[in-house]
């Protein structure tokens, strides 16, 4: 397959010299040509103007191209993109994954735009719910719905932060409907950080969107994942629930004691006078709140 390869300062444009259709014939000629030109950090923009059809070897191609090149801290994009394909594309659900551009022209301004103007409108400010203890941070994303370019730098940065501070976090996406090249970088940075410092980061999550992102790039085997914290917990922090149940036990409030029915008096019986000690009842602990109800729910998990 002959390729046509352009630079452009640190772009790079790959088109057709000829009218061309990307199947299983040919799919790794294509790839070894894109791979042995790109270079870190390096944007890949991909002409599709002269080609006619893509089936299912050629969509597989696509994706591996995209974990490479958001791997070198770069991003992909289709320009000229044909009906065909783009029905194709939208049948697979690829159209949701890949940044796909009407002309060459717009894809390259869209490399070349500034970060702080991608993604123009949306909520780009993460709001976390977080939950620490001496041996895991929970983070929870509660809003917005996206992690994208325009809040991938404060993803990392707090990110960073529990990962020093903390030996395990768990990372509750759940709430993540889109995830865009640069999320998934972030997502594969973190790893790396974590990794490096002997650290570990788990996931929580179960929507069906994020299962079908995390599988068309590639990652879904990146992170131990689950479907809720409780699970997680347990993977990373197992001595945590024992200790818990313990603390529950000496702060439960004492059942109540059943009340006896007092007997009727016997005439010419004198009533028995209760002895006097020296002992006083012991007070009753409280539950401690919000804390109380969190141990409480992890150990019935555990006796689950």
């Amino acid at each position: 397959m002959e390729l046509e390869l352009r630079k452009r300062n640190n772009i790079l444009i790959v088109g057709f010299k000829r009218k061309v259709n990307l199947n299983y014939a040919n799919v790794e000629a294509f790839k070894s040509q894109i791979l042995s030109a790109l270079t870190p950090g390096m944007s890949v923009i991909l002409d599709f103007a002269k080609l006619d059809f893509i089936d299912s070897a050629g969509l597989t191609v696509l994706i591996y191209l995209r974990k490479k090149i958001l791997e070198s801290n770069g991003t992909l994009k289709l320009a000229n993109v044909g009906e065909k394909i783009i029905k194709l594309m939208e049948i697979t659900r690829l159209h949701r994954i890949f940044e796909i551009h009407d002309s060459l022209e717009s894809a390259i301004r869209s490399v070349r735009k500034p970060k702080n103007m991608q993604n123009a409108g949306t909520p780009i400010s993460l709001h976390f719910q977080v939950k620490r203890t001496e041996e895991f941070v929970l983070v929870r994303i509660d809003r917005p719905d996206s992690l994208i370019a325009a809040n991938s730098s404060q993803f990392r940065k707090k990110l960073h932060e529990y990962i020093d501070r903390y030996p395990a976090v768990i990372l509750n996406l759940d709430a993540i409907r889109n995830i865009d090249s640069a999320g998934i970088a972030s997502l594969i940075h973190l790893k790396a950080y974590a990794k490096k410092r002997g650290k570990k980061i788990v996931l929580v999550y179960k929507n069906r969107v994020l299962v079908r992102l995390f599988k068309l790039y590639s990652i879904e085997d990146l992170f131990p994942q689950f479907d809720n914290e409780e699970d997680a917990i347990l993977s990373v922090a197992p001595s945590y629930l024992k200790r818990a149940s313990h603390r529950i036990k000496k702060a439960a409030p004492a059942p109540p004691q059943e009340t006896q029915p007092k007997p009727e008096p016997v005439p010419g019986k004198k009533k028995a006078q209760p002895q006097k000690t020296g002992a006083r009842s012991k007070p009753v602990a409280e539950p401690f709140g919000a804390e109380y109800e969190d141990l409480l729910f992890l150990t019935n998990r555990m006796k689950a």
